[in-house]
C-alpha cells in the first residue's frame, strides 16, 4: 500500500476515487487559494500528514476545482474539515486548527478516542493593536484682551492745510446755431412707357369659292351639298381630302395636302371634307376612313391614298393628269 507523507491535491473529478473510495480514513480539507490563512494551514496539513502516514490520507481540494463536492457536503465558510472513513462523512471541523487542535479529531477518526465536544477549531489569534497614542493636550487659550487693551491709542491732531482758492473760469460762450441741412429733392420716378402691342393681322380667309382657292393655292372645305358642283363638275384635276378631328394620321397628313395646293396652284383645286359631319360623300367614294385621299377628273375618281407617303406620290399622278 502506498503511503503518503505529505497532503495530496484532489478535485470534483478524482474526490471520488481518491475520498470515498480511499482504503483507509481521509482528512478532506477544503480551502481557497486567496485565503489569508492558507500559509498557517498547509503548516497544520503538513505536520499531520507526517504524523499519521499510513493511517490517514490528507486531502487537499481548492473550491475553485470543487464546485460539486462543495455542494453536496454544504461547505459554505473555508477553510473546513471533513472527516471520511469508507466513504461516510464522520465529523467536520471549522476554522484553522493548528496540529495539535487537530490531533483529537484524528484519533476519533481512527477509533482510537471519544468525539471531541466542539466542532470549531480555535480561531487565529489576532496580531495585538497599539494603543493610540493621545495627542498631547492643547495650550491653553490666552484671556482675550480687554475693551480698554484693544482701544487704538488716539492721533495726535495735524494742523489743517492750506487749499487754494479755485480761479473762477468765464463761462464758455454759445457755440454757433447750425444751419438746417437742406432737405433732399424728391426724385420723380419716370414711368416707364408701355408700348401698345402691335395690331395682329386678320387671320387669312377661308376661299369663299373654287375659282379663289384654285387662284390661291389653298384647300376649299366642301360638303355633302356641294360636293357635286365643286368637284364633279369642276374644269381642273381635284384632290379630295377626306379628314376627321383627333386623328393622329390626319395630322401628318395635313402638311402634304397644304403643299399639294400650294405647288399645284392655278392647276389642281385641292377640297378637303369632315367626314363626321359629312357622311354621305365619303361612303360614296370610300372615303369613311380618315384620311383617304382621292383624285378626281372629269367627275370620275382615279386614284386614291390614305397616309402621308402615299399622299407625296401623287404628285407624280397630278403632274400626268395636268399635262394631259
Amino acid at each position: 500500500m502506498v503511503r503518503f507523507d505529505a497532503p495530496i491535491n484532489a478535485d470534483d473529478a478524482s474526490f471520488k476515487r481518491v475520498v470515498l473510495e480511499a482504503p483507509f480514513p481521509v482528512l478532506a480539507v477544503f480551502w481557497s487559494a486567496q485565503d489569508a490563512s492558507r500559509r498557517r494551514l498547509s503548516s497544520t496539513l503538513t505536520q499531520t500528514a507526517r504524523r499519521y502516514t499510513g493511517e490517514v490520507l490528507v486531502v487537499k481540494l481548492d473550491i475553485a476545482d470543487s464546485k460539486r463536492a462543495q455542494l453536496r457536503y454544504s461547505v459554505r465558510g473555508v477553510p473546513q474539515f471533513l472527516l471520511f472513513k469508507q466513504g461516510a462523512l464522520l465529523a467536520r471541523v471549522q476554522g484553522v486548527p493548528t496540529a495539535e487542535m487537530l490531533r483529537p479529531w484524528i484519533e476519533y477518526l481512527l477509533g482510537r478516542g471519544e468525539k471531541p465536544t466542539s466542532n470549531r477549531a480555535i480561531p487565529v489569534p489576532e496580531p495585538a493593536t497599539a494603543k493610540p497614542v493621545s495627542a498631547p493636550p492643547p495650550p491653553a487659550e490666552e484671556p482675550a484682551p480687554t475693551q480698554a487693551e484693544t482701544k487704538p491709542p488716539p492721533d495726535k491732531k495735524r494742523p489743517a492745510e492750506k487749499r487754494p482758492k479755485p480761479t473762477p473760469v468765464p463761462p464758455a460762450a454759445p457755440p454757433p446755431a447750425e444751419e438746417p441741412a437742406p432737405t433732399p429733392k424728391k426724385k420723380r420716378k419716370r414711368r416707364a412707357k408701355t408700348r401698345r402691342p402691335a395690331p395682329e393681322p386678320p387671320p387669312p380667309t377661308k376661299p369663299q369659292s373654287p375659282e379663289q382657292a384654285l387662284a390661291e393655292g389653298r384647300p376649299l372645305p366642301v360638303d355633302d351639298a356641294d360636293f357635286d358642283a365643286v368637284v364633279l363638275d369642276a374644269k381642273v384635276p381635284v384632290l379630295a381630302y377626306f379628314w376627321a378631328r383627333g386623328v393622329a394620321a390626319c395630322e401628318r397628313v395635313q402638311p402634304t395636302v397644304k403643299t399639294i395646293a400650294w405647288e399645284f396652284a392655278g392647276r389642281v383645286l385641292v377640297v378637303q371634307m369632315d367626314v363626321d359631319k359629312n357622311p354621305e360623300i365619303p361612303k360614296e367614294y370610300g372615303g369613311q376612313v380618315a384620311p383617304t385621299l382621292i383624285i378626281f377628273h372629269k367627275g370620275h375618281s382615279t386614284e386614291g391614298a390614305t397616309d402621308s407617303r402615299s399622299a407625296r406620290s401623287l404628285r407624280g399622278k397630278l403632274e400626268a393628269l395636268v399635262a394631259s
